[in-house]
This record gives C-alpha cells, structure tokens and sequence, in this order.
C-alpha cells in the first residue's frame, strides 16, 4: 500500500481510473505551500464527470483523481494548493465550504466527505517514513504529485531516483539533461515536473489492465 492510499482511506480493493494535472499546477512554483486534499466518496454521478464539473469550480485546486471503490460507489480526490500558512483547521474549514458549494452548483452528490491538510514538513515527513532522502528541494506540490505518481508506478523510493536522479534514470520521453545540472530549485522543479507528466501518459495509456492500479 502506498503513502497515497493511507491518506484517501478508501475501501481495500478501490480501483484508480483517472488522474488529471489542472493548469494552475504548472503556474506554482512556491515551495512552502500548503495541500488541502478532500476525498469524496458515494457520488451520484460517475467520477470521471463528477470530478471534472467539480474542478471547475475550485480555483485553487492543483490535482484531481478518481475512481471506484470495491462496492462498485465511485470516488474522487482534490488537491487545492494555498501559498498562505493558515491555521490548518481554518484552512480545511473554508476548502471543505469551497467543495461543497461546488457539489451543489454542479448537481452532484456525496455520501461523505473527508480530507487532510498537508504542507511541506507534512509531506516531507510522509517521505520519509518510507525511508526516502534526497528530497530537500522539492516544493510542497512536487511531494503532492510525487504521491499521486506512485499510485500509477509503485513506491516512494522508486519513483524518486526515476524522477529526480541520474539521467540515466529518467523516463526517456522529454529526457533534458540539464535539469539535472541545473542548481535553481525552480529548473529542477520544472524538469520534475515534466518526468511526472511523462510518467502518468505512460500510465493513461494502460491504467485499465495493471493490477496495481488496485488496493
């Protein structure tokens, strides 16, 4: 089981069937951030239209999953970013407000809702409870995406040298070599970022036939 499938809480045998990178992920470069990640679970539409309708409508939100649970209900996940370092409760408060508003609006249901607050040490903590290093400069939303990207090819310690190793380690499609010289976090930050988008294409293609895909 992975870090991300600790923190969704989902049933043993939930299925993943889509992962979606919203445009406002490439625009923040920010390393201090915070993560608000919102589970909804029960939904009355299918996840794949509930969860694109509902991004629509949270301006912050960075990342969005869905899928099916074992009972056959279906899920989905955001992940809205915030520069700020709010209160985390507040800060759950006016997101879980956010999320709901953009149920109603867009007609969908849930039969629950549950989320965490994630920032930097947060994250960064949840890395290395799997024993993963080398990670001091990777921003709040690289950990995020990091921890999605696992759900699609394995644990934490792999996917980090295939991302942010040698070059010999990386995904060959959009391989630049110098992101890896490259001493300002943000090129590095970039050029991780553009092995992860690689990395869930690579998934997108096959994501209904692994067996991984489930837990």
């Amino acid at each position: 089981m992975t870090a991300l499938q600790d923190l969704l809480e989902l049933q043993a045998g939930s299925r993943l069937t889509g992962v979606a990178v919203l445009p406002l992920a490439h625009e923040v470069s920010d390393g201090t951030g915070q993560v608000v990640l919102q589970v909804a679970v029960g939904l009355s539409e299918s996840s794949d239209v509930a969860v694109q309708a509902v991004s629509r409508f949270l301006s912050r939100c960075v990342l969005a999953i869905n899928g099916k649970q074992a009972d056959g209900s279906e899920w989905f996940a955001t992940f809205q970013y915030v520069e700020t370092g709010d209160d985390p409760d507040q800060l759950y408060d006016i997101s879980y407000d956010m999320l709901d508003r953009a149920l109603t609006l867009t007609g969908v249901e849930a039969d629950d809702v549950w989320g965490h607050v994630l920032g930097w040490s947060d994250l960064h903590a949840i890395y290395a409870s799997y024993a993963v290093g080398g990670i001091v400069d990777w921003s709040t939303l690289d950990l995020a995406i990091g921890l999605v990207v696992t759900l699609t090819q394995g644990d934490l310690a792999t996917l980090v040298p295939l991302v942010d190793g040698a070059e010999g380690d990386a995904p060959d499609e959009g391989r630049d070599a110098t992101t890896y010289e490259a001493t300002d976090p943000r090129e590095r930050s970039a050029g991780r970022r553009r092995r992860f988008d690689v990395l869930l294409r690579q998934w997108a293609a096959t994501y209904d036939g692994p067996d991984a895909q489930e837990w």
